[in-house]
């Protein structure tokens, strides 16, 4: 079994010790916004191909349908981020690199 984050440099995702980012921007910007940890972490942690932590999350009742925002401001518009586009846009390098 390949644990995938341990080649981290080979593809687009975070390295496996970067645990308290949230795109680029540290968790704590996010918590202060009210966004609740665990969603965070899911995000975190499949940002970082920790495929077994990612599962854990979900399982503990993460929601992966969490939309994040660069500010505050932008909540009210249609350009966040989530996790789905995390992993639409791994797919759509690793297809490309073919």
């Amino acid at each position: 079994m390949i644990e995938y984050n341990q080649f981290w440099s080979c593809f687009y995702c975070q390295a496996p010790e970067d645990t308290e980012e949230v795109g680029m921007e540290n968790i704590q910007v996010f918590l202060k916004r009210g966004y609740r940890e665990i969603d965070l972490r899911l995000y975190n942690s499949a940002e970082r191909f920790s495929f077994s932590e990612t599962k854990k999350l979900l399982e503990l009742g993460a929601n992966p349908n969490i939309t994040f925002y660069e500010t505050e401001k932008d909540e009210s518009r249609d350009d966040g981020y989530n996790i789905f586009d995390r992993i639409g846009s791994e797919c759509s390098f690793l297809g490309s690199c073919i």
